[in-house]
This record gives structure tokens, C-alpha cells and sequence, in this order.
């Protein structure tokens, strides 16, 4: 049984998060009770169009995010492998589920997400699509999903609204913003340092600024952020 589970099943406190920085944290932690590798958050629009989704949070490389795009997220959204929390768990296969293309399921399962979990959480009036993928079969700890989701459904309730009313304004100064869209070109350290004039640890210093502005793990998911959020 995953921690969370034996602290629900004991009534123990939970400590929430009230800030994006916190999410992540939180999902960190639940990602590895669930003995996941990877995991995502979208916050699902009202109607069906594609624009409506937004990455929340997530621990997927950007090329990944970008391989699959809003389209293909609202398709497994609506896949009938995508479960309601009460329902059971159904681990899916990427190159078993026909939301994906031929060409996303390798990506997927190439990029590590050979084993996924899809879940809809509605909190109030959003909606929420929650994935988490492993490495290897029959590696996700199933069995202590729901209390996860419990978690979670808890955690999103108390910081949903202040992700929802966020905007661009992120305290990132226009070199940083800058240094930042060079890296989403794939452009080296070097590359940048060339393009800039200035001195490679300069560069490393203002993206390692931004990663930790944008609360981010490295600077894929700090790039995945920037652009869901109109940094860049």
C-alpha cells in the first residue's frame, strides 16, 4: 500500500498546496507513490474546442507535450480508456489506444510512456484530465490510485482558481524571456552565448533563474510552461 493510501486509511493530515511551486511538489510525491515515472495535468476547457486546454503541470519533455498537442489530449480525454474517479483503473498501451496517432503512440512509448493511467477529475465547475505513465508494464501501482486522486481532487480544489487567474506577468526579465525562446529553438548554451555576446555561464545563469521562477524541473519543462502560459 502507497503512503498515501495508509494516510488516508489512518485519517492522517495531508498537507495541501496553495501555490503552481506547491502543485508540483505535490505531484512529485504522488507520482512516486503510485511508482510512476511520469506525470500530467490539463485543465480541460467548457466546450470542445482545442484552445480550451491548458497544461497545468507536468513532468513530460516539452518535444513529448508538443507531439501529442491540445487535439490529441481532448481525444483521450473523451477515450472510454480515460476513467471517473470511483471507476476503476484502466492502464492503457499507447499503441493499443486509437486516440493516438501511429506516429504519437511511438513517440509515447520511445519517450518512456510505454504504460498510462488516464483520469477526468471535475472539482466544482473544471474539469481536469490526469495522466500518469511508467516505463515498464505492469509497474503503475493501481491499487492506490483512487486515494491519490482523493489527494489531488483536494490539492487542484486549493490552488485551481489561483493557477486559472494567472497571466504572463511572471517576474522574468526580458533576457531571461529571451535566453528562454532561444532554448525552445533548440539552440546549446553555446549557441545562445554566440548569438547573445555573452559568456556561456552567464546564459546557464539566466536559465537557471527562470527554472526556478517557473518552478520547473529543467529547462524542457520550463520551455513547456513558458509557452502554455504566453511567456514565450
Amino acid at each position: 500500500m502507497s503512503s498515501f493510501a495508509r494516510r488516508h486509511d489512518q485519517d492522517e493530515s495531508v498537507p495541501l498546496p496553495t501555490t503552481r511551486a506547491g502543485l508540483i511538489r505535490f505531484l512529485a510525491a504522488l507520482t512516486g507513490d503510485l511508482r510512476a515515472d511520469h506525470y500530467l495535468v490539463a485543465r480541460l476547457g467548457t466546450e470542445r474546442g482545442n484552445d480550451e486546454i491548458r497544461i497545468i503541470a507536468a513532468s513530460w519533455t516539452f518535444d513529448t507535450v508538443e507531439a501529442l498537442g491540445p487535439e490529441t489530449l481532448q481525444r483521450i480525454s473523451n477515450a472510454p480508456s480515460t476513467a471517473y474517479v470511483g471507476a476503476a483503473p484502466r492502464v492503457w498501451h499507447p499503441r493499443a489506444l486509437d486516440a493516438l496517432k501511429p506516429e504519437q503512440a511511438d513517440h509515447l512509448a520511445e519517450a518512456g510512456h510505454r504504460e498510462v493511467v488516464s483520469v477526468r477529475l471535475r472539482i466544482g465547475s473544471r474539469h481536469y484530465l490526469v495522466l500518469f505513465s511508467a516505463v515498464r508494464p505492469a509497474q503503475l501501482a493501481t491499487e492506490s490510485l483512487q486515494p491519490a486522486l482523493m489527494s489531488l481532487s483536494y490539492a487542484l480544489s486549493t490552488v485551481g482558481g489561483e493557477i486559472d487567474d494567472e497571466t504572463a506577468d511572471y517576474p522574468i526579465s526580458e533576457r531571461e524571456r529571451e535566453c528562454l525562446g532561444w532554448v525552445a529553438e533548440g539552440k546549446t548554451t553555446m549557441d545562445i552565448a554566440t548569438i547573445l555576446g555573452v559568456s556561456s555561464n552567464t546564459i546557464n545563469s539566466y536559465l537557471a533563474h527562470v527554472i526556478q521562477k517557473l518552478s520547473a524541473r529543467n529547462r524542457a519543462m520550463a520551455v513547456a510552461l513558458a509557452i502554455r502560459s504566453g511567456i514565450i
